[in-house]
């Protein structure tokens, strides 16, 4: 794979869906792009997806725009067929033909309470009906976000049946440390939430009297039970903190305490205990020495990492095995261009 076209399969891989859903049980009658094994991948679906993707970036529409950015990731148009059938189209076929011999199944209703988490979050964060649009500025439509998350959940699935162990070292641990610690840089903070502005202030001035830097036990013992919000930079975490508490937390150095931050009917006073800020990567980072949330969340990264790796790996050996024939690319097709034309 070209390091320089990285980015593009995630942004492909939006169109593969629907074009794959047309691989199986369709007449023959069609121009084939692809054989794996007794299925087949037709040529229109390909152009269709190579076409989608130009539509969705209005750069690309034009011919000299395309061949502009052919020439820009050392591309030809034949060259991009054949980067979509092997990074896209043959590797998930072949999911789901293993999927299928190895009775791996998704049922609707696992999709769709999915789906349902998806929205109900989204629709949350950005108000009710907001779901479509949240679909649109991807680039997705209900039908094709369904078929994405299919092919996302029968993979994981594939995965975990293929790869029945990542563990990882603790030198795979250390350097993921090394290379990602300071991706999780952020706060850590407790909060106390008043019915009233006013009990809120009233707190407050009894905090601001002990002090400018106050410790984890002096906010507890002028505001009782403190609820643990957790850190500022990691995901769980952050689903539950508001766009206000998050700008006031970020206002808060380590041992200070916010001024009322309004939320939901009711009135928090925000505490922020612990700042993490490792240098950006490159030097050797203490492990035992960040906060265990912070080690266990680098320690869950390092397995997914290996986890991905070993099943890259174990693809690899699938398509290398398997029985893929790919036919030579037909004359007229819309985004073959002369990629001359650019200069």
């Amino acid at each position: 794979m070209r390091k320089a076209l990285v980015p593009l399969a995630a942004v492909f891989l939006m169109a593969a869906a629907l074009s794959l859903a047309g691989c199986f049980g369709m007449p023959a009658q069609k121009a084939v792009a692809a054989r794996v094994g007794s299925d087949v991948i037709y040529e229109s679906d390909v152009t269709d997806y190579i076409e989608g993707f130009r539509s969705n970036n209005p750069s690309y529409e034009t011919d000299s725009g395309w061949a502009q950015f052919l020439n820009a990731n050392g591309m030809t148009a034949e060259s991009m067929r054949e980067y979509v059938l092997k990074e896209v189209f043959v590797p998930k076929l072949l999911i789901r033909q293993q999927c299928e011999q190895r009775n791996i199944v998704l049922t609707d209703n696992e999709l769709d309470q999915v789906i349902s988490r998806e929205q109900a979050f989204y629709e949350q964060r950005y108000g009710q009906n907001s779901w479509d649009s949240v679909l649109s500025s991807y680039g997705y439509t209900e039908q094709t976000w369904r078929q994405n998350e299919a092919d996302r959940l029968l993979e994981e699935q594939l995965e975990a049946a293929v790869i029945s162990d990542a563990t990882p070292s603790e030198f795979e641990v250390q350097l993921e440390a090394n290379e990602h610690a300071s991706d999780y840089n952020g706060k850590h903070s407790f909060f106390r939430s008043y019915p009233s502005e006013q009990e809120a202030s009233e707190a407050q001035s009894k905090l601001g009297s002990l002090g400018a830097e106050l410790s984890l036990e002096q906010f507890k013992s002028v505001v009782g039970d403190a609820q643990n919000a957790g850190w500022s930079s990691l995901k769980d975490d952050q689903d539950n903190m508001s766009k206000e508490y998050v700008q006031a937390l970020n206002g808060l150095a380590a041992g200070q305490v916010s001024a009322p931050v309004q939320q939901d009917g009711a009135y928090l006073l925000i505490f922020c205990d612990r700042v993490l800020d490792i240098p950006e990567k490159g030097g050797s980072v203490d492990f035992e020495a960040l906060p265990d949330e912070i080690q266990a969340q680098l320690t869950s990264d390092a397995e997914k990492a290996k986890r991905t790796s070993l099943f890259n790996d174990w693809m690899k050996s699938l398509m290398s095995e398997s029985d893929v024939e790919y036919e030579p690319m037909p004359e007229g097709l819309p985004y073959d261009v002369n990629v001359t034309i650019s200069d």
